[in-house]
């Protein structure tokens, strides 16, 4: 039997190829309210933190206190915005976390985090690692961006 196909690809592949490219460089891509983002990252903005895991709520609240930028709730109401962790155990003592912002009146998404791990980190506490990085990258990402005055410092 003589095979006619030109290349290596089935046409199946190259398809399912391609539709995973768009859609990944469709979330790359996201756009977020940026005078709302300018609002939310002032210092003292109100923050109700929620998690999937009880240790990723407490020790993002802990973080987030420590930290001093933005104020803490316990109380969705008093919220300026909504800190949505995601945290999970993926081996042995490895973590993941994620988190997303909303604005806590609208329910608008303001930012998506991409995921932080703490694989080839040796700690005796990888969950609060992993949400200590987390925080760290919101600041990196968010805060540094834009200033306290909410002008942007890039």
């Amino acid at each position: 039997m003589k095979r006619t196909t030109k290349g290596f690809a089935s046409p199946l592949l190259k398809l399912s190829v391609a539709l995973l490219l768009l859609t990944s460089s469709a979330q790359a891509q996201e756009v977020y309210n940026q005078e709302r983002l300018k609002q939310v990252t002032k210092e003292g903005t109100k923050v109700y933190v929620s998690a999937n895991k009880d240790n990723a709520e407490a020790h993002t609240k802990e973080v987030l206190r420590n930290w001093g930028h933005w104020e803490v709730v316990d109380n969705k109401g008093d919220a300026d915005i909504i800190f949505k962790v995601k945290s999970n155990q993926v081996f042995m003592s490895e973590n993941v976390a994620s988190a997303v912002i909303y604005d806590a009146k609208t329910g608008e998404k303001l930012y998506k985090t991409k995921n932080v791990n703490t694989f080839g980190r040796i700690s005796y506490h990888s969950r609060k690692a992993v949400i200590k990085k987390l925080v760290r990258k919101v600041k990196n990402k968010l805060i540094k961006r834009y200033g306290n005055d909410g002008s942007r410092t890039e």
